[in-house]
């Protein structure tokens, strides 16, 4: 492009930004990035979601806060995504009280967090290896004020039939029908696992039952459900 006498744009920056960055190129995707404010081209918020993306996937937690902040510091504000990027990278490392700071200062940004961001947190939860490390992630998902929350702790105890956990997860789903499929699919997977590893494997089964029923489809295989929700 730039032999034959033409200029990259903002747009093309990042997609060579990006391209480098999924290749495993990060230094040079920052190269790429100072030729643009050389340029006189300006990063908009994308730009830097991308590099506290990339660096995060790329394990790097550190470098991943840093332009994180940089992205604050030229006020630019972050968008729920990028706090998510940031947010899995902190707790795939098990930096949970950077987590925890993190949630906070998306309530100050006037950021409400994302179906996905629960999910995040409720796979942490799930994970945790010591009883410190689940209740911390308990109170992060509290600090989310996401109704999922709302809808795991007002959990029935299923009865002999289990219909009274499946009207709660069926009027849960009602309430959630304008998510789209995707992002249902990876909260009702994250429950379910939730359920099956904490023993309630009757509550799971129900889960997995309703949202059968309702077309979302867990990804975990239809066998494997319907042996958790045999009585044992």
């Amino acid at each position: 492009m730039k032999n034959t006498g033409f200029e990259p744009d903002n747009v093309t920056y990042s997609v060579v930004m990006e391209v480098l960055g999924h290749c495993g190129y990060l230094d040079e995707a920052e190269a790429v990035f100072m030729e643009m404010k050389r340029k006189n081209w300006v990063p908009d918020e994308p730009v830097y979601g991308l590099l506290v993306d990339l660096w995060g996937k790329a394990g790097n937690v550190d470098e991943a806060w840093e332009w994180y902040q940089a992205m604050l510091n030229v006020d630019l504000r972050p968008n729920v995504r990028t706090c998510n990027s940031l947010l899995s990278a902190f707790l795939r490392v098990h930096r949970l009280s950077d987590a925890y700071n993190l949630l906070r200062s998306m309530h100050s940004l006037g950021l409400n967090p994302f179906l996905q961001t629960y999910t995040l947190l409720l796979g942490c939860c799930t994970d945790a290896h010591t009883s410190f490390d689940m209740s911390f992630c308990c109170e992060l998902m509290t600090v989310t004020g996401h109704p999922v929350h709302t809808f795991l702790l007002s959990m029935p105890t299923p009865r002999p039939d289990g219909q009274n956990v499946r009207d709660h997860v069926s009027n849960f789903l009602d309430m959630m029908h304008s998510k789209d499929r995707e992002s249902k699919r990876g909260l009702v997977d994250a429950i379910i696992n939730f359920f099956h590893k904490s023993g309630l494997k009757e509550v799971a089964g129900c889960v997995w039952e309703v949202a059968a029923q309702k077309n979302v489809y867990p990804d975990a295989t239809n066998a494997c459900h319907r042996n958790w929700a045999k009585p044992h």
